[in-house]
């Protein structure tokens, strides 16, 4: 069980600073749109492809993780309040 916890802390460790290192990790900027590349396919330059207007869902992928990692910490506090764990 301890093996586990620390393989998920060093996922999550990961994913932060991946988040946190977004403007250095990412191709472009999150709202640089290729408009000669539309829907993309994951390729060397697009490692996660585009979307529909040619944005890079990488960059994008990246960028969002920074929200995510602002958010969660806010709302876990309000979720508890909603449904404590001796309801569960």
């Amino acid at each position: 069980m301890k093996a586990a916890r620390i393989a998920a802390a060093l996922v999550l460790l990961a994913i932060a600073l991946a988040g946190l290192g977004a403007g250095y990790l990412a191709p472009a900027r999150y709202d640089l749109q290729y408009r000669d590349h539309l829907n993309a396919s994951p390729c060397r330059r697009f490692p996660l492809g585009t979307d529909e207007l040619g944005r890079d869902r990488f960059a994008r992928l990246l960028y969002a993780t920074r929200v995510s990692l602002l958010l969660a910490p806010r709302r876990a506090p309000v979720e508890e309040m909603r449904y404590p764990a001796s309801m569960l």
